[in-house]
């Protein structure tokens, strides 16, 4: 997936599985984009013992699409989010996440869509 702040609503929403019939409205849309399986940046799971920052990194789609994206094309950033590669998935973020997200998963997800954006 490569997000682009050029795409236009019905194709974001297909590349979430959104039916553009049935979410009409952008509220409806913003609602099943923000439900589920993200990060609310709660920080209940740190410290991460891998140094990753997990509150930005674990939202860093969502941040992409919804900010201005260049502020996270950075050497820096791009840094923050590698760091991800060397989470050792003990288990401390998932363990401590009150929404019980596979914080490691969702984490992996996350860097897999930077670089793609990073890419393109």
């Amino acid at each position: 997936m490569c997000f682009s702040l050029n795409r236009d609503r019905k194709s974001q929403m297909t590349t979430y599985g959104l039916d553009c019939k049935s979410s009409p409205n952008k509220d409806s849309y913003h609602l099943k984009e923000l439900a589920g399986n993200i990060c609310r940046g709660c920080g209940y799971y740190l410290p991460c013992s891998a140094n990753i920052p997990i509150p930005m990194a674990a939202r860093m789609g969502l941040c992409l699409r919804r900010m201005p994206y260049q502020q996270f094309m950075t050497p820096h950033w791009h840094e923050m989010m590698h760091r991800i590669e060397s989470c050792t998935d003990c288990g401390h973020c998932r363990a401590n996440c009150p929404y019980g997200l596979d914080t490691p998963a969702l984490l992996r997800r996350m860097l897999s869509e930077y670089e793609e954006f990073f890419r393109n």
